[in-house]
């Protein structure tokens, strides 16, 4: 169960001490893979901090629904290390929706975080590593490790928008 799923907010702090969570994509349905999220909804005066995430692709099938570790981000998350491994060496391209966050809202902010790709990256449109929409506050980070190919699908009527560390960042985001 996801923490926040039926309960909408979480208010409080959450500390991980260091500790490292692995998120694998896993094949649903013969086409793609999916990924859902761990944390629901964190409010303001929510904080999640020193976390590792180790994240996992299965790179034969097409990734179309990697989501982030928390979906709506209005608080502080601090102290992040994403290592990315694409466990396929890159067959196919990927649509991520940002590993850490799908959402980081106008109050959200994500600060003192580490990308490690760990093997090349294979992307196409509308995707992010660090998080899918970013409105709020990104700060105080870096990325490393292999390099990103980039696929844009040239299918008429489909979006080609795509950021490493975020797909979107609103007008009034800080990056």
């Amino acid at each position: 169960r996801i923490l926040g799923e039926g309960y909408r907010y979480f208010h409080g702090v959450i500390d991980f001490q260091g500790y490292t969570i692995r998120q694998y994509s896993e094949k649903t349905d013969g086409t793609a893979n999916t990924s859902y999220h761990r944390i629901n909804r964190i409010e303001e005066d929510a904080v999640l901090k020193n976390l590792v995430l180790d994240v996992h692709l299965n790179n034969q099938l097409l990734n179309g629904n990697i989501y982030g570790f928390v979906r709506y981000n209005y608080g502080t998350i601090e102290n992040v290390v994403l290592n990315v491994h694409d466990t396929m060496n890159h067959e196919l391209p990927q649509k991520l929706y940002g590993f850490v966050v799908s959402y980081n809202y106008l109050k959200g902010k994500i600060s003192n975080f580490v990308v490690n790709l760990n093997g090349g990256m294979h992307l196409y449109a509308e995707s992010g590593l660090l998080a899918y929409y970013n409105y709020g506050t990104i700060s105080n980070g870096y990325m490393y490790g292999g390099d990103v190919t980039v696929d844009f699908p040239l299918v008429s009527g489909s979006n080609r928008v795509l950021g490493v560390l975020t797909r979107y960042n609103g007008p009034m985001s800080v990056m």
